[in-house]
């Protein structure tokens, strides 16, 4: 699938992730990381598609089930917190980037040091 998003083949793509997320959704395997790599995938096809409300859409849900299963701390929940800010950004929802940003901020500030390049990256943005 990955070549397939390479040399944007998006459809050939979508077809190999979306089977794959299928088999880790039958064996309850959605709190795995291969589950999460691949919802990722996921949401750069649907991008790569034009298709920014599905990736949005995809990509929130991932955003909820890493905070189910690692917290609002853990430093992938906030990477993907951070990737959601930037799909807003690209299509002028600047409010809800905003708040999303903030909610990053302040679980950075909380949870991490002031002075770790994560929380001042959050700063910066």
């Amino acid at each position: 699938a990955e070549i397939y998003c390479k040399i944007c083949r998006w459809k050939e793509a979508e077809i190999l992730i979306s089977t794959a997320i299928q088999i880790l959704e039958e064996e309850n395997s959605t709190h795995d990381s291969d589950y999460f790599n691949a919802t990722d995938l996921l949401v750069s096809v649907y991008l790569g598609q034009g298709r920014h409300d599905d990736a949005v859409r995809l990509h929130t849900s991932l955003v909820d089930i890493r905070r189910f299963v690692h917290g609002s701390g853990h430093p992938d929940t906030l990477k993907s917190l951070d990737g959601l800010v930037s799909m807003y950004q690209e299509q002028g929802r600047l409010i809800d980037a905003g708040f999303i940003a903030l909610e990053a901020l302040e679980a950075r500030m909380r949870l991490l040091q002031p002075t770790d390049l994560n929380s001042v990256w959050s700063l910066i943005r």
